[in-house]
């Protein structure tokens, strides 16, 4: 998901406005700020007046577009993932989306390898999920996972990451225990 920021530069100040969902339009934002600054006031001397638009991911923006690697025996499979390695974007995960599509992911990289619990509260759509140990190599699937549901899914051995993907993405691609997974760049 990204957010739709813009910035406005005037009078020496800097202000920042976000739009996380399409249907909140950034002029909505602006005018808040025109509103708190007498934005209407012709700008002093000097000052540099600009207004400039630019995509950037929400949270986690370092993350967005990542490539992951599962090397199976049936061969290579890459997947686009999303990172979550702070508390907050791991603690919301893939909650609220009502899809995922083939080929995509979230990646829970953790700081220290750890017995790791998943759950499916606020999460719509099924899930495989995969706990990675420390060497890189998937410890654990747990296949098919029930959306919404408040059941504890453990990673039964201590795991570095957990990977979520598609429901049924495992068994069509051929993925399992053992097999060696290559983390994107600037995660290790």
């Amino acid at each position: 998901m990204r957010a739709l920021y813009g910035f406005v530069v005037t009078h020496g100040k800097v202000f920042v406005a976000a739009a996380r969902r399409p249907s909140q339009h950034l002029y909505r934002c602006f005018r808040r700020i025109k509103d708190k600054t007498n934005f209407t006031r012709p700008p002093l001397h000097g000052s540099l007046v600009a207004v400039g638009l630019l995509l950037v991911a929400m949270e986690g923006a370092e993350a967005q577009g990542s490539q992951l690697k599962i090397t199976t025996r049936s061969g290579t499979h890459l997947f686009k993932v999303e990172i979550a390695s702070t508390r907050a974007q791991q603690e919301r995960g893939l909650m609220f989306r009502k899809r995922l599509a083939a080929g995509h992911g979230m990646l829970f990289y953790f700081r220290k390898v750890r017995p790791i619990s998943i759950w499916m509260k606020n999460t719509y759509v099924s899930l495989d999920i995969i706990f990675i140990s420390e060497n890189n190599q998937i410890v654990r699937i747990e296949s098919d996972t029930v959306p919404r549901s408040l059941r504890l899914i453990p990673s039964r051995e201590p795991a570095r990451a957990v990977l979520e993907v598609p429901a049924g993405t495992a068994m069509k691609l051929g993925i399992g225990r053992g097999d060696e997974v290559t983390l994107p760049q600037g995660i290790q």
